[in-house]
């Protein structure tokens, strides 16, 4: 739907499932400058999100997905951390 927000990691942006008209807020993860595989920052992101999967303050990480099933060039990946978000 819309850009959110953009940063060093990635971008943001507004998405609604067509089907039950849920909210969600992608991210999609920038790979190209790593160096060393995945980076350590989205890492940290996705244990915290998990950690806090039931904070009333916090967005729920529903799913992880790539479109890539060779881990061979890492760098070319999109990687997307699919939120739920509290609006409808």
């Amino acid at each position: 739907m819309d850009i959110i927000g953009e940063g060093t990691f990635g971008m943001v942006y507004k998405a609604k499932d067509r089907r039950s008209n849920q909210i969600y807020a992608l991210k999609k993860v920038r790979l190209e400058k790593e160096k060393e595989g995945f980076p350590v920052t989205t890492v940290r992101e996705i244990k915290i999100l998990r950690q806090l999967d039931n904070h009333q303050n916090i967005i729920k990480l529903r799913e992880i997905v790539t479109d890539k099933l060779d881990a061979a060039d890492y760098r070319k990946w999109k990687v997307l951390l699919i939120c739920r978000t509290t609006e409808s």
